[in-house]
């Protein structure tokens, strides 16, 4: 990843799936001459959020609470080190293996990729999302906890597959974060598995879900549909603050920055 102005970095092995990953956390501008605790937001896929939450956070500064922001990476995703193919390719099976709830069936079921050796690795190591779950709960966050002064108040963004990993454990495993940004989620995955985690709920813990996604995003015919249906449902939970939009004009990475501006300002919000 490319070096961030006032990122702190740290490297954990995950005693779960042995993977090495990269933290990056920036704290808020007056976090040392100061004893108080913050709220925290994560988000997966630095590599292309981080810089745009840690620029749409500090123009919102005036609009919601002062925030330690952390980025879950991968260590071995280095901008020096590897080419952009390869960088690509290693990233796309973490991405799989690390966001995704349920193995791939097959790849070219659901995006069609010219490297086949490349889709026969994607397809081995899908599906591990809840080792990635437990190492974000039990050594990401007691690691962040222990490191910086944070309140108990934590906020998960996910775009596309992270979408898609946001909502997953917002359903299974509500206890973590208290908000979620889901973005551009790929509802349709697994044919649209993640519903049947909205019917096998046997609890539901208060919650903040923002939706969104870009009005021009057409990769499959039912994710609009999708996301509507999602969005009716979990509005059907009790407890579950939620809200969603589509931002015309924009597509499935330039909806982000809008995305997440919104987002956070709903997350952070005192109206329900």
């Amino acid at each position: 990843m490319l070096p961030i102005p006032n990122a702190t970095t740290h490297r954990l092995k995950s005693k779960i799936n042995a993977v090495e990953y990269e933290l990056f956390v920036v704290v808020p501008a007056g976090y040392s001459g100061s004893k108080e605790r913050f709220p925290v937001i994560f988000t997966t896929d630095p590599d292309f959020i981080f810089l745009i939450l840690l620029g749409v956070a500090k123009s919102l500064a005036t609009m919601i609470p002062e925030a330690i922001i952390v980025g879950i990476g991968h260590a071995d995703l280095d901008f020096k080190e590897l080419d952009e193919s390869t960088r690509n390719a290693r990233a796309e099976i973490h991405r799989a293996r690390d966001l995704l709830p349920w193995k791939f069936d097959k790849f070219t079921k659901f995006f069609t990729h010219a490297d086949l050796e490349l889709e026969a690795k994607i397809v081995k190591h899908s599906g591990r999302a809840e080792e990635f779950k437990n190492f974000i709960a039990s050594e990401v966050i007691p690691f962040i906890d222990k490191s910086y002064r944070t309140k108990a108040e934590r906020t998960l963004i996910g775009h596309s597959f992270g979408g898609l990993f946001a909502s997953w454990i917002a359903l299974n495993h509500p206890e973590i974060f208290q908000n979620y940004l889901v973005i551009s989620p790929i509802f349709h995955y697994e044919d649209g598995r993640i519903f049947e985690e909205i019917s096998n709920l046997s609890k539901v813990i208060p919650a903040k879900i923002y939706l969104s996604a870009g009005a021009c995003e057409n990769f499959h015919p039912d994710f609009f549909k999708n996301l509507k249906r999602f969005h009716a449902e979990i509005s059907a939970l009790e407890n579950i603050s939620t809200k969603l939009e589509i931002f015309e004009g924009e597509y499935h990475c330039s909806t982000l920055p809008l995305a997440i501006s919104k987002g956070l300002r709903f997350v952070f919000s005192s109206k329900p």
